[in-house]
């Protein structure tokens, strides 16, 4: 009948340069392992986040699946790129049965693109009262439907089913320490074009950003190519430390502007931790010297802590990191 068939999702996180995946079983209180693998694209078919040639995408994933051996089709994907955006705003607080309508009505107040050119979705995160009335704290996604339409057009090409699409960023959250619920955090996943920033604030999401500062700008600083740096993931006795010190710098800086910018702005908390994942996260000394620049802790995050079966995967704690998106949006997908 399959009252008790274990679900089953995979999170799919494509990357300029890299497609990786991770398939969980079981519930989101319970999630499972089954699978998890990468797979390499050619030049430029991913650029930004975009995907530029459909065709070499489409014949990766295929490859994906038979390397990694996935048993499922159904897929959570993750966009990150600049036909995403992400604002938080405030709205008037109205009854339950009139909160869509309202907000779809002035959404084009934030939103920079003609809402018919755009797929919007919002999720109410709080609520605050001031003089003149009661106001509902609405985070809004609007994502550009010609860039969605591609990413789709690509999985169902490859035979693949797509369940959801989540913002990169906003689904990271899931991999944040458990113990992690009291005062404003930061998380920065680091990827090998952009990055993605997420404050977390009393376990609401209050922020959202993508970064420009990735591995493919540490290839840069360190005189190597992108996939020198990211085969590694370690500093090299080559890389001289003034490269990997700066390119710290750089991304310390893009991380302190966003962090200014949200507490200006949003008269957000003070972040008080930092967290990190992603490929970058693994470069030998990052979370020291960022700790340095911003004057705050700094943790590695091991994004399959709490998940069954891993240690059947030899050698996945090893590259946890490099899955973190991966894993936040297969756990959202069993909720699905």
């Amino acid at each position: 009948m399959g009252f008790l068939r274990s679900k089953r999702v995979v999170g799919l996180d494509i990357d300029t340069a890299e497609i990786r995946g991770v398939e969980l079983s079981g519930s989101a209180q319970a999630p499972k392992l089954v699978a998890c693998g990468r797979v390499p694209l050619p030049g430029e078919s991913v650029y930004e986040g975009m995907i530029a040639d459909p065709g070499l995408v489409e014949e990766a994933l295929g490859h994906l699946w038979s390397d990694a051996g996935f048993t499922c089709r159904d897929v959570l994907l993750g966009v990150s790129n600049q036909g995403v955006l992400v604002r938080f705003a405030t709205f008037p607080k109205v009854a339950p049965n009139k909160v869509d309508k309202l907000i779809r009505f002035q959404a084009q107040e934030h939103i920079p693109f003609p809402l018919d050119s755009v797929v919007l979705d919002y999720m109410i995160v709080g609520e605050t009262a001031g003089e003149s009335g009661d106001s509902l704290e609405v985070l809004l996604v609007a994502a550009k439907r010609d860039m969605l339409n591609i990413f789709l057009e690509v999985l169902s090409g490859a035979h693949l089913r797509v369940k959801d699409v989540d913002v990169s960023s906003l689904a990271l959250q899931r991999v944040l320490p458990a113990a992690t619920v009291k005062g404003a955090v930061a998380l920065v996943n680091i990827s090998n074009e952009l990055s993605n920033l997420l404050v977390v604030e009393d376990n609401k999401t209050r922020f959202a950003r993508i970064l420009p500062t990735g591995l493919q700008s540490a290839a840069d600083f360190f005189n190597c190519s992108l996939n020198e740096v990211v085969s590694t993931g370690m500093k090299r006795p080559d890389w001289p430390d003034d490269a990997v010190s700066e390119w710290s710098a750089s991304l310390a800086g893009d991380i302190n502007s966003s962090l200014s910018y949200y507490q200006t702005q949003q008269k957000g908390a003070a972040v008080e931790k930092l967290f990190l994942c992603g490929r970058g996260s693994r470069i030998e000394g990052l979370a020291r010297k960022l700790k340095d620049n911003l004057g705050l802790p700094v943790a590695i995050i091991q994004p399959l802590d709490g998940i069954a079966a891993v240690d059947k995967k030899p050698g996945i704690s090893r590259v946890a990191a490099d899955f973190a998106i991966s894993v936040a949006l297969a756990r959202r997908g069993l909720e699905v």
